[in-house]
């Protein structure tokens, strides 16, 4: 039987081709200073909105403040380091 060929390189999923063992292990780096607290940044913003609270961040354009949040009111704002 004479496969479409775009299927010519296909083979049956028990092929050794596919096999687990041939699959190169990768190695994953550990995340920077930097990453984590950007993650933490971005943890605390959004508790804050879950809160019912507005917060924004910044990407270190600001060099004092990391987050600058606000009640649903407006009427008190922080800025929070």
């Amino acid at each position: 039987m004479d496969l479409p060929k775009w299927r010519e390189g296909w083979r049956p999923r028990g092929s050794d081709q596919y096999a687990l063992h041939n699959v190169p292990k990768q190695v994953v780096p550990h995340p920077t200073s930097h990453q984590v607290a950007r993650v933490g940044e971005y943890l605390v913003a959004a508790e804050l909105h879950h809160r019912g609270a507005y917060a924004v961040t910044f990407a270190g354009s600001m060099p004092r403040i990391d987050l600058l949040a606000s009640n649903a009111g407006l009427t008190r704002t922080v800025m929070i380091q």
